[in-house]
This record gives C-alpha cells, sequence and structure tokens, in this order.
C-alpha cells in the first residue's frame, strides 16, 4: 500500500499565485455534485446527452472513487495552479475535461465518469514544468511482498520479512515513464481477465498527454520564465 504526500516544489520562486483558488474550487465543485446530484446519469458515452461532454468529468462511481482522485488532485493541482495561475489551471482543466468528455461522446460504447482524465493531465503537465519536484510516498507491505523487499534491501528486524514500512522520496519526472507504464499494465491485466478494453485506463492515457500539450501551448513566459522566452525568441 501507498500513501503519497504533497509534491513539493523545490523552487519556490516559480510560483505565482499564493492561493490555488482554482483548484480548490474544482475539488469543491466535485465533492458538492457528489453529495447533491445523481451524477451517473451524467457519463459519458456514445450517443450521450451533449451535456454529459463536460458534466462525466464531475461524476464518480462512489465515495472511494471520489476521494482517491480528490486526495491526488490536491497533491499535484495546488502545486500546479501556484505554477501556472488560477486561469489557465482553470482553463486547462476545463478543456481536459471537454476534450475526453467529445471523444467519448464520439466513441466509447460504455459509460464513463470521473475526473481522472482530468488529474493526469495535470500530472502531465507537472512532469514538463516541474520535474526536479520531489514527492514523498509513505508504503507498508505485507508478506510475500516483504521477501521482495528483503532481497532488495535486506531487513534490520526479523519481523520486517513479514511486516515493513518506511518511506521514500521520487522526482515527479518519473511519471513521465511510470504512468504510461502502468496504465498499460492494467489494461494488459484488464483484457487478459475479461477479454476487453478499460476505457478508464485509455483516458488516464489520453489526459496524462493532454497535459503534455497544454505545456507546449501555454505562453513561453509562463512555461520558460520571462528571460529564458526572451532568450530563446
Amino acid at each position: 500500500m501507498f500513501f503519497p504526500l504533497p509534491v513539493q516544489i523545490t523552487e519556490p520562486q516559480i510560483a505565482r499565485v499564493k492561493q490555488p483558488v482554482a483548484n480548490w474550487v474544482i475539488i469543491a465543485a466535485n465533492v458538492l455534485a457528489y453529495l447533491l446530484f445523481d451524477t451517473f446519469h451524467w457519463a459519458a458515452y456514445r450517443g450521450a446527452s451533449p451535456a454529459a461532454i463536460l458534466g462525466y468529468g464531475f461524476a464518480h462511481a462512489g465515495f472511494w472513487h471520489l476521494g482517491l482522485n480528490m486526495w491526488v488532485l490536491w497533491l499535484f493541482g495546488n502545486p500546479i495552479n501556484r505554477r501556472i495561475g488560477n486561469g489557465y489551471y482553470a482553463l486547462a482543466y476545463l478543456a481536459t475535461i471537454a476534450a475526453l468528455g467529445f471523444f467519448a461522446y464520439l466513441f466509447v460504447p460504455v459509460p464513463v465518469v470521473g475526473a481522472s482524465g482530468a488529474i493526469y493531465a495535470v500530472i502531465g503537465i507537472s512532469v514538463l514544468l516541474m520535474p526536479r519536484a520531489r514527492m514523498t510516498v509513505i508504503y507498508a507491505a505485507v508478506f510475500p511482498l516483504t521477501i521482495l523487499l528483503g532481497l532488495i534491501n535486506r531487513p534490520k528486524y526479523g519481523i520486517y520479512w513479514f511486516l515493513r514500512g518506511g518511506e521514500f522520496r521520487v522526482s515527479v519526472v518519473w511519471c513521465l515513464l511510470l504512468v504510461p507504464f502502468l496504465e498499460f499494465a492494467g489494461m494488459c491485466f484488464w483484457w487478459l481477465n475479461t477479454g476487453g478494453w478499460h476505457w478508464g485506463h485509455f483516458a488516464h492515457v489520453l489526459g496524462f498527454f493532454c497535459g503534455i500539450g497544454v505545456v507546449l501551448l501555454l505562453p513561453r513566459t509562463l512555461t520558460l520564465g520571462r528571460r529564458a522566452a526572451a532568450w530563446g525568441s
């Protein structure tokens, strides 16, 4: 089990806003939508209502689906919101939801809900804009996974062969490899067990690369800094 903590920016001077207002508003909108509405009817799929193109991004299948998505959005979204500002952050988030929702409206045969596609876009943005930012991850493992950990790093106490925990730090740039790898592995696992696609994994990958595309579309003064943009012009 892994429990990540908020992303830590190593260059505080790059922050453009002190408070990530847009991200907090997005999180609140998702929570209120879940509490006040039967949002599963907002699902996007081929032939759904056009309103679902945006609505699906604020719909969740259950409490744990909502909670996990909002936790990851808090981890990555706050520093990215500070990095690019409230306006650009809100635009990038909503544009990703709309792009993925439109894709589902045209091609996906099954209902899809959730903010995870846009959240993966936020992770993609962080890979390019804050590659040196670091995240602390708390982990816990039980037997037999502890055997594998013990072979990599011999435990100090015998009990650690059966129950083990700790923490490690990882740079955000590793998401560039980990996200596509884990999602592709998830697709293959789902295919082997069900014989069909899991569109959620596909949406995650699309969202991740949407985030990379967003960075390419942002003003150079925002992504590179004023001096670097002027030097490269």
